[in-house]
């Protein structure tokens, strides 16, 4: 369990502060922050463009680094602006779990919620480029980052209204400089291979001390904690998002409420590719190593994935748009069409987020029990999540244009 008086264990992720509640006021920086911003912003688009289409592995791995490097210089800088001063004094959110996972919660000025979301952006997509993950699931998670970043893009300094942001600048650079070619995996040449444990070097003009400074090294561990920092940010995202298309929707305005639940389908399908990245480790590395940090004498306590507040608040957003836009989509079709397709895309969204969850425990606990489960269960971690499956499929049916109408039946 990390020690609240170490800031950033050896060898181990530096903990991440999530801002709670989320900031929607833009941050003001001047022009030369706002120039590195527009630069990482477009580095993800351009990374995006050349996976999808066809680009030769060369290129991807130029594209690749100049993100990774991109957004590391954007983590530095607004990090040494906006610092969150002795985080680990801050109080765990949830006791054990919190502290496990090294993250705290805190209402942020938006300065330092765009600084610890960039910190976010930027580890995990360092680790991504060393990971051996499915295009589309890479795909989602960068779609994912370049979302975030275009949410809290800045406003000028000067500006008079802190919610309008500002477009990219003129200087943003068309492309990634030349560089060295990449390793035909997509790593740089002299980083380590996945799962190596060199210590991570620190990102250009990196500040001493700087949270922005680790730099992942394709360690299996610290991957386990570094995505998951990212999952975490992207579920309290998401509730943020669905909790304004509700508004949107309690007041008639059904444009920007499906508006913002395109936008939150989009991070749950990056949460979901982020679950998928942070099990990105062969299953026995994972039951010998990682699963055992997550039981006595490690930790106090046996964890549990129940206790994330943080998909907890994603949980409880859903269950709020379930509640305030309760019609079958059929009906709902016929008068709020544009409100109809969006709750369909996060509802899509959600249950194909828990179909992969199942996927995932099948393959690295395979036919074990959950750390919580006692040992005289008829039911194991992955049949637990089958069964919860089917209920949530059940329940959204007839709410969704393509519902689960055979299991429904069937239930019956």
């Amino acid at each position: 369990m990390v020690d609240p008086a170490e800031p950033a264990p050896s060898g181990g992720v530096p903990l991440l502060v999530v801002g709670y509640p989320v900031q929607w006021e833009r941050a003001r920086f001047d022009a030369s922050t706002r120039a590195v911003w527009a630069s990482a912003e477009a580095s993800l688009g351009m990374l995006m463009d050349a996976m999808q289409r066809g680009g030769n592995s060369t290129e991807v791995a130029r594209r690749f680094e100049f993100a990774v490097d991109s957004t590391a210089a954007l983590a530095a800088r607004l990090d040494a602006i906006a610092p969150v001063e002795e985080p680990w004094r801050l109080p765990p959110p949830v006791p054990v779990h919190s502290d496990y996972f090294r993250v705290r919660h805190t209402p942020l000025t938006p300065h330092q919620q765009a600084a610890q979301t960039a910190v976010a952006v930027f580890r995990t997509l360092a680790d991504l480029r060393l990971t051996m993950l499915e295009i589309n699931d890479v795909l989602a998670e960068v779609a994912s980052m370049s979302l975030l970043f275009r949410l809290l893009r800045p406003a000028s300094a000067g500006g008079t209204n802190g919610s309008t942001p500002d477009g990219p600048p003129a200087d943003v650079p068309a492309g990634p400089p030349p560089t060295q070619p990449s390793a035909p995996n997509g790593s740089a040449a002299g980083t380590a291979a996945p799962n190596g444990t060199a210590a991570g070097t620190a990102a250009p003009d990196d500040p001493a001390g700087s949270a922005a400074a680790y730099r992942p090294d394709g360690d299996w561990m610290d991957r386990w904690f570094l995505v998951h920092h990212y999952y975490f940010v992207l579920n309290v995202y998401a509730a943020a998002l669905i909790h304004r298309a509700v508004e949107h929707a309690r007041a008639g305005a059904d444009g920007p409420a499906a508006a913002a639940l395109a936008d939150a389908a989009v991070l749950i399908r990056g949460f979901t590719a982020a679950m998928i990245h942070s099990g990105a480790m062969p299953a026995k590395y994972y039951q010998d190593v990682v699963r055992p940090t997550m039981s006595p004498p490690y930790v106090p306590i046996n964890l549990t994935g129940v206790m994330q507040i943080e998909h907890r608040r994603y949980r409880a957003a859903v269950e709020e748009l379930i509640t305030a836009v309760p019609e079958p989509y059929a009906d709902l079709m016929l008068t709020r069409p544009e409100l109809a397709d969006a709750r369909d895309e996060v509802l899509e969204a959600d249950l194909l987020d828990l179909e992969r969850h199942i996927t995932l425990a099948a393959v690295l606990v395979g036919g074990e029990r959950s750390l919580v489960q006692p040992g005289t269960t008829t039911q194991n971690a992955t049949s637990t999540l089958r069964k919860m499956r089917h209920m949530r499929a059940a329940n959204y049916c007839p709410l969704m244009q393509f519902g689960d109408r055979w299991l429904t039946r069937m239930s019956r």
